[in-house]
């Protein structure tokens, strides 16, 4: 049920990719994203580079090609570049309540 969910992120574009005090924050034309837990790029289909102020605006204008959520383990967001965007959900990780938050402009919003 919940992927489904997640679905209505592909075919978006990724518009910022901000730091905001604590969190990061991804801004599309349809949905933002706001990540607390570790938030890194998969590289080479293997190798995990943590997003940062360096590398943060190569992601922009990228879509949103595939989501992948696996509960209890990784939000992965696949990019048309063939680059992943890897947000960690596993127990260890949390550092706060919630690992993200995903706000879509019809509203609709989730929290996990």
């Amino acid at each position: 049920m919940m992927d489904n969910a997640f679905d209505e992120m592909e075919g978006s574009r990724i518009q910022s990719i901000v730091r905001q005090d604590d969190y990061w924050q991804i801004n599309t034309n349809e949905f933002t994203l706001n990540i607390f837990n570790p938030f890194m790029c998969v590289c080479y289909n293997t190798q995990l580079v943590s997003v940062n102020e360096e590398n943060k605006d190569f992601y922009v204008n990228q879509i949103v090609t595939n989501v992948i959520f696996e509960d209890g383990k990784s939000l992965l967001l696949e990019l048309g570049s063939k680059l992943k965007l890897y947000v960690s959900l596993t127990e260890d990780d949390y550092t706060t309540p919630e690992a993200l938050s995903l706000h879509y402009e019809t509203g609709e919003i989730i929290v996990i």
